[in-house]
């Protein structure tokens, strides 16, 4: 068995079955780990993860039907829900960019939202966060496929890596066994055709495919595998990537990415290693013994508790008088039966069950309100139930990052995947739901450097979803000023903070738009008269200090500076008209008020139109 099957350039399918096989021996205890806790949280005796046997009960025709307190159940779905209520949603921030660079990061914030909804990765996020709570790891995998961007959530057992290359978390090579229907994979690889027929048929000497089929079972379902082994540096050529099944080479190219294309979600981090720790194998142990004390107390009920008719030996009672018919007469002569209902089990032993539930909720950090969904009474006000969230959820901060971090990975993959189709196949394109209006959005508008941008992760809900803390929030939000009472009454109505904040800040960017088009484009953009030019001023002034020091051309600051200058003059207060001055001997024309020599302004009621003419002043020199 070759190890480096990266390095076989012809039949490559053959090593990298036999080291498939060589993993799942060597780490069968994963796949039987994960049989466990699939059985734990399903409450159902799966006989193995295979494709014909996952939905087998091993427990088919027992009569024993146990009560169950599924504590691993109700924990995943308590804190699945609590985490994945909110869709984190990547902001792609620019550091001192330019205007034109925060429009292309705002287009970038849309084209990976619209990626998103289009693949439904809010839907597979949850499926990858309940796998990582049952299994402990998550996998959601991104591909390419008729020029598109496809993803799906992965089963976690279909993930191997050697625990020895991984035992840091990082390993070089990764690899996926995958069932696909025999059909479907022949209209993918047609060249395939007669091997892929053929492929699982005979499993007698093939230890790996005989783990999950059986000879007499007719098989519909064909084992792929996939594997992948990063390259070792920036320079090399080792990477490489190939789909296979057990006879034949299906696809083989190099892979020159750094990185697998999965994305990652634990619950938990272990120390060593590359999977994760989940919830029931924290709450393994207590599970066990809850359903053990469940047995104890359903058999000990079933015998002891029925209650019994104590009959003294030798007393003459017709037994067939002992029944339920109401005002019945029982005749007995001799000592009169009694009723006795005894103890099934001892109290302590109740009190042992609750105990062990309680520490489960204490484990793992959730509430039993929040499991009953159930607020504590008294809290009714917006503010108490948002505290009382924040104190409740601090214990799952670290969840909730990871929850975070699993969107903001899927949206590096998809850009860099939207860069690869866009450079190979043309234009790649992505529809954004804007309320109103569909946009589209082509990657070429968006396609910023990576150096350019940072990404952070914010939910998509800025207001809460009780009534009573929307309200408050909303209260908040006009006390402060930020928005008006219209604005308000219209978010109690349609929580959309976007429509608002958009609305409020359009002036802002109409301005911050023009400055940019024309220091882009060198041609002048006369100032909009409906504009709020004292806004227009501060934003115009800001911005030519801003392009003076990053050292734009003059003559482009010249169209800043005539720009500011527009703005100052509409600004400026109209100047009324000057008056005539009155000369000697002139007649006054009606209505307009004279003006002697020298600039006073004569009332007209003081000339008289008979009077001789007033002297000159001597002219002082």
């Amino acid at each position: 068995m070759n190890l480096y099957w990266w390095d076989n350039k012809e039949d490559v399918h053959k090593d990298i079955t036999k080291y498939v096989s060589h993993i799942i021996d060597k780490q069968s205890n994963y796949s039987t780990d994960n049989l466990k806790y699939l059985r734990l949280y399903g409450n159902y005796q799966s006989v193995g993860l295979g494709a014909k046997d996952y939905s087998t009960d091993s427990s088919a025709g027992s009569s024993d039907n146990r009560v169950t307190l599924n504590i691993v159940a109700s924990m995943v779905d308590t804190v699945s829900s609590k985490i994945t209520k909110n869709r984190p949603r990547p902001m792609f921030l620019t550091e001192g960019g330019t205007y034109r660079d925060q429009k292309k990061a705002e287009k970038m914030n849309k084209f990976v939202e619209g990626s998103f909804y289009k693949m439904g990765l809010y839907a597979k996020g949850t499926q990858c966060f309940t796998d990582a709570c049952v299994f402990g790891s998550g996998f959601a995998k991104f591909y390419t496929l008729a020029g598109d961007i496809k993803t799906e959530r992965v089963f976690p057992d279909e993930i191997l890596v050697d625990n020895d290359e991984a035992i840091y978390g990082n390993p070089r090579s990764l690899y996926q066994k995958k069932y696909v229907h025999r059909s479907v994979l022949k209209e993918q690889f047609p060249k395939f055709k007669e091997e892929i027929e053929q492929a699982n048929k005979d499993t007698s000497n093939n230890y790996l495919l005989s783990t999950y089929y059986s000879q007499d079972y007719n098989m519909d379902m064909v084992t792929i595998f996939e594997a992948w082994h990063l390259p070792s540096s920036d320079k090399s050529k080792d990477g490489r990537h190939v789909i296979c099944i057990d006879s034949v080479t299906l696809f083989d190219e190099e892979w020159k990415k750094d990185y697998f294309p999965f994305v990652m979600l634990k619950w938990s981090d272990r120390l060593l290693g590359y999977y994760g720790q989940g919830i029931a194998e924290q709450l393994l142990g207590i599970q066990y013994e809850i359903n053990k004390i469940l047995k104890v107390i359903q058999t000990a009920q079933n015998l002891v508790s029925i209650p019994k008719i104590m009959i003294e030996s030798g007393s003459k009672i017709v037994k067939s008088h002992l029944n339920n018919q109401i005002g019945g007469i029982v005749v007995y002569s001799g000592t009169k039966p009694s009723y006795e209902t005894f103890q099934a089990i001892s109290p302590e032993l109740y009190q042992h069950l609750e105990r062990l539930y309680n520490k489960a909720y204490e484990i793992i950090g959730v509430s039993q309100l929040a499991a009953t969904s159930k607020k504590p009474s008294g809290l009714d006000s917006g503010v108490a139930l948002r505290e009382f969230n924040d104190i409740e959820t601090e214990r799952f901060m670290t969840i909730g990052r990871r929850y975070e971090q699993f969107y903001l990975d899927s949206a590096k993959i998809i850009l860099d995947l939207a860069k690869d189709l866009s450079e190979g196949e043309g234009e790649y394109s992505v529809k954004f739901n804007n309320k109103k209006f569909i946009e589209k959005i082509n990657f070429s508008e968006i396609n910023l450097d990576e150096d350019a941008y940072e990404m952070k992760c914010y939910p998509t809900a800025f207001l809460p979803s009780t009534p009573a803390g929307k309200l408050q929030a909303i209260q908040e939000l006009l006390n402060s000023g930020l928005i008006s009472k219209e604005d308000g009454l219209r978010l109690l109505e349609y929580p959309d903070l976007d429509s608002v904040t958009n609305l409020m800040n359009s002036q802002v960017e109409i301005i911050d738009d023009t400055l940019q088009s024309m220091v882009d484009s060198g041609e002048y953009i006369p100032v909009e008269p409906y504009l709020n030019l004292e806004l227009a001023l501060k934003r115009a002034q800001l911005s030519y200090m801003r392009y003076k020091l990053d050292g734009v051309d003059d003559e482009r600051l010249e169209l800043i500076r005539q720009y500011l200058t527009d703005i100052a003059d509409m600004l400026a207060p109209p100047q009324a008209p000057a008056a005539p001055i009155m000369e000697p001997g002139a007649e006054m024309e009606p209505g307009v008020t004279p003006i002697a020599p020298g600039g006073m302004q004569i009332p007209e009621n003081a000339i008289d139109p008979s009077a001789p003419p007033l002297p000159l002043e001597p002219e002082v020199v």
